[in-house]
């Protein structure tokens, strides 16, 4: 056997599974093109639910940044109900220390007071 009728042997066994593959490949495309439309739907279907998502996330983002704002406003406000009950607390403490301080003075004027009552008493 000769070299070229080696080769036309080889060339026609090549090309009969050429073949055999192009006509498998034929008969799968319906298929294969089914497959696609279906996952082209899913992928539809992914990307609408993708997007619904993300519009649900932005609205629970734009909620929480107004309850964010809110509990920024309240914060402050608790800070300011904070510094006036400081300031009431120490005033009231002030106001505490000169009571204690007057009822002591009280105390030293009603013994002095009683001091000359009973002096009196023994005069006369």
């Amino acid at each position: 056997m000769s070299d070229l009728e080696y080769l036309e042997e080889e060339r026609k066994k090549i090309w009969g599974k050429l073949t055999e593959i192009e006509k498998k490949l034929n008969n799968r495309t319906p298929e294969i093109e089914k497959e696609a439309k279906q996952h082209s739907k899913k992928a539809s279907e992914y990307r609408n639910r993708i997007e619904e998502t993300r519009n649900k996330s932005q609205t629970y983002l734009n909620e929480i940044q107004k309850l964010h704002d809110c509990s920024g406003e309240y914060l402050e406000k608790i800070k300011d109900c904070s510094e006036k009950y400081e300031v009431t607390i120490s005033s009231y403490k002030e106001k505490m220390a000169s009571a204690e301080e007057n009822l002591l003075k009280l105390d030293a004027l009603e013994s002095r007071v009683t001091e000359k009552i009973e002096t009196l008493d023994v005069l006369a």
